[in-house]
């Protein structure tokens, strides 16, 4: 009697926890017209309409260490820095660092008041003016002080995959600034003309020697292919990918931020309109996730108890994840978090 009475017990909680679950799904799929293209930036909500294009991160397990700056005109250096989560830095605050030619000097801006690097806390950093990419750093340890040390990093390179889908656009070699670097144009509609979108992709820095024999002009390539070797030709005080979206805006090419803008008031960039989102985070919550929301969108596969629980556990309580979390064992490839 008691086995039988435990049995009940337990198929009466794995039916009511299935129920919850089917209950919790469709209520999240009634709310989000097309929970497939579902799209939450990691630190807020994004001011236009989400084309998840790019896969992120462009170099896995590289911390950023500068985002684009939206603050000023295209290439207008003002000492003023402005992040797309809307952090900034005012008037004065920050500092010049410097590199031995032909690396040159960048200005950075500081979210509290300080003229100097000692003076600028790390996490109050901004890199920096006039900068319109994003920076994936190929060593944690990227900061080297008030002044680069270019010799610190020689020889470390890192393998570096195509983000999305595109066409060789054009691959350049030793350019001051942008040192070893590809272009990619891309087909954002998928009607397969990559040519009429307005809509390419830079990647600097490679190693001499490094961009990949395959990668020539007029070749396509897929999302994950073989690059090359990352590394700091050019203009680089680290050796990092320099990855850079531009859109073509009235004939010409201007530079947009695939992070778009989530700050509390309007963007600044002139180009704001053209900021759409364009993260595909495919799976993955990056390290620096605030917190969990509970919210998973996507249409639940055939679950087996345990894998149940681990779900129950990933929505039931809000967590910092200190690495990223991989949800396809238990959702679909497409499966979204929302946090």
């Amino acid at each position: 009697m008691k086995n039988r009475t435990r049995k009940l017990i337990w198929w009466s909680t794995v039916i009511g926890i299935s129920l919850w679950l089917v209950l919790g799904l469709a209520s999240s799929l009634a709310k989000t017209p097309n929970a497939s293209a579902l799209f939450i930036s990691p630190l807020g909500v994004p001011s236009l309409t989400p084309t998840p294009f790019f896969r992120f991160p462009v170099v896995s397990n590289a911390p950023i260490s500068g985002y684009f700056d939206h603050k000023g005109s295209y290439r207008e250096s003002n000492q003023l820095v402005t992040f797309f989560d809307g952090r900034h830095s005012d008037s004065g605050n920050g500092f010049w660092f410097t590199c031995p030619s032909p690396v040159g000097d960048d200005w950075v801006g500081c979210e509290v008041a300080a003229s100097s690097e000692i003076a600028c806390p790390d996490n109050k950093e901004l890199w920096y003016d006039a900068h319109y990419g994003t920076d994936f750093e190929y060593v944690a340890d990227w900061r080297t002080g008030s002044s680069c040390n270019l010799g610190k990093f020689q020889g470390i390179t890192r393998p570096v995959y195509a983000p999305a889908p595109g066409k060789v656009d054009y691959v350049g070699f030793n350019d001051p600034y942008n040192g070893n670097y590809i272009r990619l144009v891309h087909d954002l509609n998928k009607d397969g003309n990559y040519d009429n979108d307005g809509l390419r992709s830079y990647y600097l820095h490679f190693a001499d020697g490094g961009i990949s024999s395959s990668i020539v002009r007029g070749a396509y390539v897929s999302e994950g292919q073989y690059l090359g070797l990352g590394g700091m030709t050019g203009k680089a005080s680290t050796p990092h990918m320099h990855f850079e979206v531009q859109r073509l805006i009235s004939g010409q090419w201007f530079p947009v931020d695939p992070f778009s803008w989530t700050g509390a008031d309007n963007d600044p960039w002139p180009y704001a309109n053209y900021n759409y989102p364009l993260w595909h985070y495919y799976n993955y919550i990056p390290a620096t996730y605030p917190r969990c929301s509970r919210t998973i969108a996507h249409t639940a596969k055939s679950w087996s108890m345990a894998t149940l629980i681990q779900v129950i556990r990933l929505v039931g309580s809000p967590v910092v994840p200190t690495a990223p979390i991989q949800l396809s064992s238990l959702m679909g490839e497409q499966s979204l978090v929302q946090c």
